[in-house]
């Protein structure tokens, strides 16, 4: 019934009480999982919609933020997903991913 589940996370506690739900789902169904992080990159621009001008955000600005996210992910999947196939998706985004 499902091929694919995809379940987002905002790595809070809350987030990850939708995970037993998707494993379940998964071992029922023979399903993979992706497991979904977004990172708000808006933080890095100042001002937006008032400075009119483009924003240069530096090579590997997001290497650390990326890095700890995928360390996060790794141990939720690690601690909730044992016995399931699970890739990590991890998107960069400038907004509020979250409205």
């Amino acid at each position: 019934m499902f091929e694919k589940i995809i379940v987002t996370t905002d790595l809070s506690e809350e987030a990850a009480r939708a995970y037993s739900l998707a494993k379940e789902l998964a071992q029922k169904h023979g399903s993979s999982i992706t497991l979904l992080h977004v990172i708000d990159t808006s933080f890095l621009v100042a001002y937006p919609g008032i400075i009119d001008m483009p924003v240069v955000v530096a090579p590997g600005a997001f290497d650390d933020v990326r890095a700890k996210v995928k360390e996060q992910l790794a141990a939720d999947i690690a601690k909730h997903f044992n016995g399931v196939d699970v890739t990590l998706e991890i998107s960069d985004t400038v907004g509020s991913p979250h409205l």
